[in-house]
């Protein structure tokens, strides 16, 4: 059987390192020039970088292992080593593989682990790259490094970019009696906020129904009263929206809602309430 040099495995895996490079770069310029959408453009480049990044290393392991003399003994040795000794590597690149053939989130997407959750900016063989989030999903600023071992070993929580979510806004009322003017007024100004993508919304949460065999509630927007709550009475509203427009969205219901309660505290009485009682004396 023909057993190679120890220079010849070194050419040959320069030359599988070379083609790896080369194929990673023109498969960023095909995806720049394919997808006008940055998200699809960056996850396409995401797919196949790591797709060229499994093939280079089961042809350098291969490449290694071919022959079995003692030149290769060196490097598995190594490499048993290093395993042995950092077995983070090993889950975080289980974690990588896992990912890769599942596809459980995508660039764009928002997850959390832990207390750590962002949106997702790169998926790499052993970490993932976090735009990191603070209230309702606002991007601060900073990024962190999600090892894929802690999406192993810890609860893994998706939510698509592209698909609707229900989220709540609590408005404190305080007192329960106005509780049900309120809640008229809050519940019509998520629904004017909200109008142009009910229906959207809607199909998309009967498709997720469809395909996860699950029930979901409707899209259309609705108040809740809370009386529980120890600071007083609080009206709370779910309505959908995209998870990073939730800030954005919040902030029109509370201003349509605020709009509403100011222009029915300077309406004028009706003349049913201007009326005398007949049983009143003249």
């Amino acid at each position: 059987m023909y057993d190679p040099s120890l220079l010849t495995k070194l050419l040959v895996s320069l030359v599988i390192v070379a083609l790896a490079v080369l194929i990673t770069r023109t498969a960023r310029r095909v995806a720049a020039a394919r997808f006008e959408d940055p998200s699809q453009r960056k996850q396409a480049w995401v797919t196949i970088r790591n797709i060229a990044l499994l093939i280079c290393l089961a042809l350098l392991g291969l490449t290694w292992t071919l022959g079995g003399d003692q030149s290769s003994l060196p490097l598995a040795a190594v490499a048993g080593a290093s395993l042995i000794v950092s077995k983070d590597i090993l889950i975080s690149a289980m974690g990588g593989t896992v990912l890769f053939l599942t596809r459980t989130y995508q660039v764009g997407d928002f997850i959390e682990v832990g207390s750590v959750r962002g949106r997702v900016a790169d998926i790499r063989f052993l970490s993932t790259l976090l735009d990191a989030s603070g209230d309702a999903d606002l991007i601060n600023g900073s990024r962190v490094l999600l090892q894929h071992s802690a999406v192993i070993t810890s609860t893994l929580r998706v939510t698509p970019h592209e698909h609707f979510m229900l989220t709540t806004l609590r408005v404190f009322v305080g007192d329960p009696v106005a509780c049900l003017d309120r809640r008229a007024l809050l519940e019509a100004a998520a629904l004017e906020v909200c109008a142009p993508w009910i229906d959207e919304a809607e199909r998309g949460l009967l498709d997720l129904e469809a395909a996860h065999w699950s029930r979901l509630p409707s899209a259309r927007p609705r108040v809740f009263i809370d009386l529980a709550s120890d600071k007083g009475a609080q009206l709370v509203a779910a309505f959908p929206c995209r998870v990073e427009e939730r800030l954005r969205i919040e902030q029109r219901v509370l201003s349509e809602y605020l709009t509403r309660v100011q222009a029915a505290a300077v309406a004028p009485p009706s003349e049913e309430a201007l009326t005398p009682a007949d049983d009143v004396p003249a």
